[in-house]
């Protein structure tokens, strides 16, 4: 194990697919807008079932579309943006993954704890609060407040918890699951990088060749953690 895991200060959490499953998301937001087609009159059939069936097979970005033409309903653009909107608005039903409210609570008197997180402002704030995590973090850096260019690769967020707290790059530790674009801004701020690959992540399967990208160590879970830092 690298002994600079043992120089650092604070712990910073990504948090789709790192601290709660995604899919609980997904499924909550599907629901959500089932039932306001419905409650809209839009249509009098349930469409949660096949937006899921959909969405488990791995179709992304064209659910609602696709959903709505099965079932007779012209997609109309206007109508799609009502479904985005519901479902990014919608207040989730979600629950932390259990290794992850065990090393919150474990760090949680013994380091400085973070949550760094892409996404629509309103549907990560709305994830957070159905989560009931505020009060472990000592920082929380949603990177849609900074501005939608500042998402993740950009090392903006990385940026700003180093700079809050005063702290050199390798006393920073960023766990996060998608190898894509959640490592690059804090490996090149000098920062240690934990991959998680979950069975049931949503990017567990995606890989980066490129260096720059690639965490220092991979673990399956979170319990691990205390070994990797402690």
């Amino acid at each position: 194990m690298d002994a600079d895991f043992k120089d650092i200060k604070i712990i910073v959490f990504d948090l789709d697919d790192t601290l709660y499953p995604e899919r609980q998301f997904a499924e909550s937001g599907f629901r959500a807008v089932s039932t306001w087609l419905k409650s809209s009159g839009i249509t009098e059939k349930e469409l949660f079932p096949e937006m899921w069936r959909q969405f488990c097979e791995g179709t992304r970005g064209t659910v609602f579309n696709d959903v709505l033409k099965g079932a007779g309903i012209v997609p109309e653009d206007s109508l799609i943006k009502k479904l985005v909107d519901v479902y990014r608005a919608h207040k989730p039903t979600v629950s932390l993954y259990p290794d992850a409210l065990f090393i919150l609570n474990h760090f949680h008197e013994k380091k400085k704890l973070g949550l760094l997180t892409d996404g629509y402002l309103q549907t990560q704030e709305n994830k957070v609060k159905a989560l009931e995590i505020e009060h472990f973090f000592d920082i929380m850096v949603l990177t849609d407040e900074i501005g939608r260019k500042f998402w993740k690769p950009h090392p903006s967020g990385y940026k700003k918890v180093m700079d809050r707290f005063g702290l050199s790059g390798n006393e920073c530790l960023y766990i996060a699951d998608n190898p894509k674009k959640d490592f690059y801004g804090a490996l090149s701020l000098g920062w240690k990088t934990v991959q998680i690959k979950r069975a049931d992540g949503i990017y567990r399967d995606e890989a980066s060749t490129d260096t720059d990208c690639q965490a220092d160590i991979t673990v399956g879970d979170l319990y691990q953690l205390v070994t990797v830092v402690e």
